[in-house]
C-alpha cells in the first residue's frame, strides 16, 4: 500500500523532470513519460489520501488522527502548487492547448490507474480486513469456549 508521503515524493521527482523540460523548451510530447509519471503519482496520492480518510476499521485501531490531518494538508498544498506552477508554465510557454493535452493524457492514466492497480491494491486490503475478523472471531470462540470450560470444570 502506497502512502501520501511517497506518492508524493514520485511526484516531485517527476515534476522536477517537467520543469526542467519546460525551462529547456521540450515539447509536452517529448515529456510524455514525465507527464505520464506525474499523473499516476497524483493518482496514486489521490488514492492514498482517500485512504487516510477514510482508514478501515483495522486502521483506525492505531495512530494520530491529527497528525496524519496535518501531514495530509500539508502534502495537498504542495500537490496543488505543483499542478498551478505546471498549468503556468505549460500554459505560458506552449499555448493553453497543450494545457488541455496535459488533462487528457492525466485523466486516461488516471482511469487506467484506477481500474487495475488500485482495484489491485483495494482487493489486498480487503483480504487483510478479513482475515484480521476472521481471526479475531477465532480468538474470540475461542475465549469463550475457555471460559465455558473453566466455569464448567471449576
Amino acid at each position: 500500500m502506497i502512502d501520501p508521503a511517497t506518492a508524493l515524493v514520485a511526484a516531485t521527482g517527476a515534476f522536477n523532470a517537467i520543469r526542467k523540460g519546460c525551462q529547456i523548451g521540450r515539447d509536452l510530447e517529448q515529456m510524455g513519460g514525465d507527464l505520464s509519471r506525474w499523473s499516476k503519482a497524483i493518482a496514486d496520492f489521490d488514492y492514498a489520501a482517500k485512504k487516510v480518510e477514510n482508514p478501515s476499521w483495522v486502521k483506525m485501531l492505531g495512530g494520530s488522527v491529527e497528525a496524519q490531518s496535518m501531514e495530509l494538508f500539508v502534502q495537498r498544498r504542495q500537490k496543488e502548487k505543483m499542478r498551478d506552477e505546471l498549468r503556468t508554465w505549460i500554459s505560458g510557454t506552449l499555448g493553453p492547448s497543450h494545457w488541455e493535452s496535459l488533462l487528457k493524457i492525466e485523466s486516461e492514466v488516471r482511469q487506467t490507474q484506477r481500474e487495475f492497480e488500485h482495484a489491485k491494491m483495494e482487493r489486498r486490503e480487503r483480504r487483510i480486513e478479513w482475515l484480521a475478523g476472521f481471526t479475531l472471531f477465532v480468538v474470540l470462540v475461542g475465549g469463550l469456549f475457555a471460559l465455558v470450560w473453566l466455569m464448567v470444570n471449576v
